[in-house]
């Protein structure tokens, strides 16, 4: 099982909510994508995430069998973090509640391991192109009623 390298941002002074419109964009990408996508979204959220997944990056190339180049981000979430309330009068002598919400940032990169290519079998099992040449020269077979 391949390493995994994370980095979290505790107490990021963002609303859950909000970020994850972002972190829901770079889950599962390359880490090169991912930095494009995160440069050219226009949220608050994006800088930080950004900032995070840096930090995952530098800690993945502090391991010198690493390749930057292979990375993916294999885990980013956003977990809530503590509820700030806040009072704002209001009128007739009312108080009602200003709710600040946190979040905790969590990115994970991991190397993406190398595919080695099929052969025989096991390409014909999969769908490979053999596979699919073969299917294609045979004759269609009818699908109607017996004559």
């Amino acid at each position: 099982m391949a390493a995994q390298y994370h980095s979290i941002h505790r107490y990021a002074k963002i609303s859950p909510r909000k970020a994850r419109l972002v972190i829901d964009l770079i889950r599962g990408k390359p880490v090169e994508e991912a930095f494009q996508i995160l440069r050219f979204t226009n949220k608050r959220g994006a800088f930080l995430i950004h900032k995070v997944l840096k930090s995952a990056v530098s800690n993945a190339q502090m391991s010198p069998d690493v390749d930057i180049t292979s990375l993916k981000v294999s885990e980013a979430r956003i977990d809530g973090g503590p509820i700030a309330y806040r009072w704002m009068p209001r009128g007739r002598g009312v108080a009602t509640p200003i709710i600040k919400r946190t979040s905790h940032i969590v990115v994970s990169v991991e190397p993406v391991p190398k595919t080695r290519k099929r052969r025989g079998r096991e390409a014909e099992k999969s769908g490979g192109q053999e596979a699919r040449k073969n299917s294609e020269s045979k004759p269609a077979e009818s699908k109607g009623k017996k004559e």
